[in-house]
């Protein structure tokens, strides 16, 4: 812990302070079921974790002739309580109109959504990168991290109006 990490958590216990997740204000919807749709810009609240994430960026060309196109969704994940959740951008998928699933590659926008195993409260932030078809769209993410608990817990976001 660094003298100015130390200082911030000292003024914080003197007067209540929290960090800023940056999911305050922001819309919830709470995960009931697998089947829900979550708005681009909601914030979904499962049992486990927040998941937040923005629309699909184009990040670059790439493949002969730009015949593919490497998309970014920046994603940010909060652990809600006791249950270690792991960010990683291999847990996320995307899914294009005609229900072709994207997997995520590792080059594109940056900086790349780091792994790691979220304690309660932490946070996790960074693009997730999938190469795609020129003429994919309408997209779908899927996140579908592992629990320590041994259950697989999906969200899905839409990402188009």
């Amino acid at each position: 812990m660094t003298p100015r990490t130390r200082h911030w958590y000292l003024g914080c216990a003197l007067l209540g302070c929290r960090p800023s997740s940056g999911l305050e204000g922001l819309p919830i919807q709470v995960i009931t079921g697998p089947d829900q749709l979550v708005p681009q810009g909601v914030v979904a609240r499962t049992e486990h974790y927040d998941l937040q994430v923005s629309a699909p960026v184009e990040c670059d060309a790439s493949g002969p002739s730009g015949a593919a196109r490497r998309v970014g969704v920046l994603v940010t994940l909060q652990a809600r309580g006791p249950v270690q959740v792991p960010a990683n951008p291999y847990y996320a998928q995307l899914i294009d109109a005609q229900n072709v699933t994207h997997d995520a590659t590792l080059s594109g926008c940056t900086p790349a959504l780091s792994s790691a195993l979220l304690e309660t409260s932490q946070l996790a932030r960074g693009w997730v990168n999938f190469e795609v078809p020129r003429g994919a769209a309408d997209f779908r993410l899927a996140y579908a991290p592992p629990l320590t608990t041994g259950q697989r817990l999906e969200v899905t976001f839409r990402l188009t109006p």
